[in-house]
């Protein structure tokens, strides 16, 4: 169930994200861009579903940094979390 309801969230994002990489935006922009516009289209979806999966938590934690850092990472991630 929870599959089949993220799935669609997930492409909605997809095609967020692509509209927001055309714009040279700093790191701490694109923060904003996913605290504000991104991570409550899955507030609402993970309120009303049970835990999502492992691979759907990996899907958009690859996605969010491949938003942030673009090309190469540039601080670890447990440095940064």
């Amino acid at each position: 169930m929870c599959a089949l309801n993220v799935t669609d969230e997930i492409e909605n994002i997809k095609k967020c994200i692509a509209h927001w990489k055309r714009r040279s935006l700093t790191v701490i922009g694109t923060i904003t861009a996913i605290k504000s516009l991104l991570l409550p289209i899955l507030t609402h979806c993970f309120i009303s579903l049970p835990t999502p999966t492992n691979k759907v938590m990996d899907t958009l934690n690859k996605m969010f940094t491949d938003f942030v850092w673009r090309k190469t990472v540039k601080i670890k991630h447990n440095v940064a979390i």
